[in-house]
């Protein structure tokens, strides 16, 4: 919904798809929070995969779909491993290129399929095929092979002319596009931030926690002081208690959140969490463990 909102500054109607039929009802709560301005945008909601819905879910639309925002799991556009004879994914990227769709929108947590489906969407074939425009890489959480791609794929045959209006593409703010939408929206944001997945457990053994922080915490307390960066060590085992969850600990795995005010301050705060990080699996592996990869 946020990057529909953010590519959607003329009035457009919105076709919502998710093959969870339960999320027709967190998408009705977020769209009403999303789009004050329900004239502007039509958005309705269809428990239908991407593929299916070009298929059988345009009549929402009242016309042709014209552009489609696809953001799958780290699977990518594949709903199974094998169907009809085809690798996983092709049957996918067929309907898509069969359909009327020009612009394409993706975002993607897992850069493997992402490749695999960039290759189709633009790859020879019957159809008209997509070239990949524009791409953006986002490392959200280092230390691991996890990288958010975000790319946006024209119609060959379009010319560009559907999506590049008169001015320059810009994108709309974070303010503007989040769900905190006519309520206070918190300092953190739109700051430069990350996470470092720890990948070691807590436990009372090694005491990763205790070692990350430092004695009262004088490793934050350095990193804080020489960068004026925010840290806090969140999910299982750091101890801090979620209010989302009603004041109980996340069982997400044990990470080290960063939040920076600026470019320069991001950089400088990740360089000095990189090397206590690796302090620490030298000492984890000196005591007999595996460090992470």
């Amino acid at each position: 919904l946020s990057l529909a909102h953010a590519v959607a500054d003329t009035k457009v109607t919105l076709l919502s798809t998710d093959s969870n039929p339960e999320s027709g009802e967190l998408f009705k709560v977020n769209a009403a929070e999303i789009f004050d301005n329900q004239e502007l945008v039509q958005a309705t909601f269809s428990a239908l995969a991407a593929d299916a819905a070009l298929q059988r879910g345009v009549s929402a639309l009242g016309g042709p779909a014209e552009v489609l925002i696809l953001d799958p799991p780290r699977r990518g556009l594949a709903c199974q491993s094998w169907r009809s004879g085809l690798p996983a994914g092709q049957e996918e990227v067929d309907q898509i290129r069969q359909s009327s769709v020009r612009v394409i929108v993706y975002m993607s947590c897992g850069p493997r399929s992402f490749m695999q489906d960039a290759n189709r969407l633009t790859g020879p074939g019957t159809t008209p095929a997509f070239e990949l425009s524009w791409m953006r890489c986002y490392d959200m959480f280092p230390f691991t092979e996890h990288v958010e791609t975000l790319g946006i794929f024209l119609r060959q045959e379009a010319g560009g002319e559907c999506f590049a209006p008169k001015k320059e593409l810009s994108w709309k703010s974070w303010k503007e596009t989040s769900l905190c939408s006519g309520r206070p929206v918190r300092p953190e944001r739109g700051r430069w931030q990350c996470q470092f997945l720890v990948g070691i457990e807590a436990d009372q053994d090694f005491g990763v926690v205790g070692r990350l922080l430092g004695r009262r915490g004088a490793n934050m307390k350095r990193i804080a002081g020489d960068t004026n960066a925010k840290m806090r060590l969140r999910g299982r085992g750091s101890g801090f208690k979620e209010a989302d969850l009603g004041g109980k600990e996340s069982s997400d795995p044990l990470m080290l959140c960063v939040s920076a005010p600026d470019e320069e301050a991001y950089r400088q705060a990740t360089c000095q969490i990189r090397h206590l990080i690796l302090k620490v699996y030298e000492a984890f592996e000196f005591a007999g463990g595996d460090p992470p990869p």
